[in-house]
């Protein structure tokens, strides 16, 4: 039973991952709004119950991921 209260962050994590995704091939645009905002809240829920290991892993994650975006790109 402990080992399934401490895999629940993930399932929680992962419903709202896919319901972003999935949000985002709808074509309508009220419907696509209103299922990203509820994954994105699922997300940060799922997010909040994951341990600070698994916290700190994903913020890495994320921020090595990134880092190209907002890397400024010289000019020839």
């Amino acid at each position: 039973m402990v080992v399934i209260m401490l895999d629940s962050y993930l399932f929680v994590f992962l419903t709202g991952v896919i319901s972003i995704w999935l949000g985002l091939k709808i074509p309508e645009e009220v419907y696509r709004i209103a299922v990203v905002l509820t994954g994105v809240m699922v997300l940060v829920t799922g997010l909040a119950l994951a341990p600070s290991f698994v916290q700190v892993g994903i913020l890495l994650f994320t921020g090595s991921y990134c880092k190209d975006v907002w890397r400024t790109k010289d000019p020839l």
